[in-house]
């Protein structure tokens, strides 16, 4: 059951900074550049992307997911926090930033999680838990975005950098957890 409540935990967190993620990076970044550099901006996440897929392939030929996963969201806590200190400096930039960083390592991070909640669970315990792990992902996705847009509206959205932060923080914690539990 252990295996089972922090899978669930995870999954909520996981979505949570996915979906508000989405948002505030859309909203970043039409708040500080033109839409019409947006085709070049998904131009180029598809290259970042490619280039995340190369690298985070050989780092898990030499470790695990269960230690590479947590590594690399407590990286995109790091690379949040740095993108919100960039916002006073720089906004457009950090909108760039945020783009590329939400749309190539989020859903990298997402797979991570599913692929440690795969090993952790045998094929007919997996089929009767994952649709409550899914389902709690689904309404922390929800009540996130909803709180990205009080967040942003109430004081502006760079300011859901740290939260989306804690949340990857959240989820580097929940990935190693699930990982370890037997």
């Amino acid at each position: 059951e252990s295996a089972l409540t922090t899978a669930m935990v995870c999954s909520g967190a996981v979505s949570a900074q996915f979906i508000a993620g989405k948002a505030t990076r859309d909203a970043l970044y039409l708040a500080n550049l033109d839409v019409t550099t947006l085709p070049a901006m998904v131009v180029a996440t598809a290259a970042f992307s490619i280039l995340l897929v190369f690298a985070s392939s050989r780092g898990l030929r030499r470790i695990s997911p269960g230690a590479f996963v947590p590594v690399a969201f407590a990286v995109s806590a790091a690379l949040l926090l740095l993108s919100f200190l960039l916002t006073f400096v720089t906004p457009a930039l950090a909108a760039q930033a945020v783009y590329l960083q939400i749309s190539g390592l989020g859903p990298m991070l997402g797979s991570g999680f599913w692929l440690i909640a795969t090993e952790r669970f045998d094929p007919h315990t997996a089929k009767q838990h994952f649709a409550r792990i899914a389902a709690v992902g689904t309404l922390s996705g929800l009540a996130s975005a909803l709180v990205a847009e009080r967040v942003a509206a109430l004081y502006g959205v760079a300011w859901m950098l740290p939260i989306l932060a804690g949340l990857n923080l959240v989820c580097a914690v929940m990935t190693r957890r699930l990982a370890s539990v037997g």
